[in-house]
């Protein structure tokens, strides 16, 4: 129970303080944060349903499960986009300073 809690200190603190210089680190954080929060109330509802349904237990491990992966398939896209936007700008760093370096020669 006090997990919840803490969890919805750290998901107010990054609404109000937005500490990441980029916006979209802020917006990939809070999201985190919420799916943390939905699988604490699902650890909570989990713990007050009961040991005789099975079936009901093993869906909402299914959902939590389904959120996690969620929550790392959208930080995995997240990463890879950062890296090739990266590599493409090195890339084109790369590019101009060649450019400037060949001798520009004039066709007459």
């Amino acid at each position: 129970m006090i997990n919840i809690f803490y969890s919805l200190g750290i998901l107010s603190f990054l609404i109000v303080t937005r500490p990441f210089e980029m916006e979209h680190d802020n917006t990939v954080e809070i999201i985190n944060e919420c799916i943390i929060l939905c699988l604490f109330y699902l650890g909570l509802i989990l713990q007050q349903v009961s040991y005789d349904d099975p079936i009901l237990r093993y869906n909402i491990g299914y959902a939590g499960m389904a959120l996690v992966s969620l929550c790392l398939l959208g930080n995995a896209i997240y990463f890879v986009k950062g890296i090739i936007n990266q590599i493409k700008a090195s890339f084109n760093k790369w590019r101009a300073s060649k450019q400037r370096k060949l001798p520009q020669y004039e066709i007459e």
